[in-house]
């Protein structure tokens, strides 16, 4: 039973809800998607969905029961390289088509290029899908534009990161410096690069 001003979890019958067109839109909160949320830093925010059901028309005359699922949330998330909470803003629209079994689903999922394929359902939960969706829809490895890792921690990139000046004039003093090997190669050879004899 749900609690006084807690949403009720949207849920759908597919094969009614494609055959109607059936829309269904909301707001779902983050807080209550907790495989997400174990995810981010905090679990404020809301997770806004649209979903649309539809009937495609075949070649054979025939029809294919389909569901489109947009969504969008703004997720805080660790930083990759300093650890500090990092905004990031996710947005997806998924399709999918409609069978009757799992092995059919497992099998045509395969080949499919520009889809999911689920299996139809009596009572298809929409969270569950969303948050599905939602988690997959993370980047791997957020980071800011600009920072620097904490102090005694290495990046986990290193990318964008200005090395100290040290460091930056160590780097060029080695690029000026002749590569030993190369001198060692020349006096091999009994000469230098322009020609001359010892």
């Amino acid at each position: 039973m749900a609690r006084p001003n807690e949403p009720t979890r949207p849920w759908i019958d597919t094969q009614e809800f494609t055959r109607t067109g059936g829309r269904l839109e909301g707001h779902w909160p983050i807080a209550r998607l907790p495989r997400l949320a174990d995810m981010l830093v905090d679990s404020t925010g809301n997770v806004d969905w649209a979903i649309q059901g539809e009937r495609v028309r075949r070649a054979d005359e025939g029809y294919d029961a389909g569901l489109s699922l947009a969504f969008s949330a703004t997720v805080r998330m660790p930083c990759v390289r300093c650890l500090e909470p990092v905004e990031v803003f996710v947005e997806e629209e998924r399709r999918y088509r409609l069978v009757v079994s799992e092995s059919i689903a497992e099998r045509e999922d395969a080949e499919a290029q520009d889809h999911d394929v689920l299996v139809s359902s009596a009572h298809l939960e929409l969270v569950d899908l969303i948050e599905d969706e939602a988690i997959m829809a993370l980047p791997l490895a957020p980071r800011h534009d600009r920072c620097q890792p904490p102090p005694g921690a290495d990046s986990v990139t290193g990318e964008g990161i200005e090395p100290p000046p040290d460091e930056a004039g160590a780097g060029e003093a080695a690029e000026e410096r002749p590569n030993p090997f190369a001198v060692l190669a020349r006096l091999k050879r009994g000469g230098t690069d322009g020609g001359g004899t010892n």
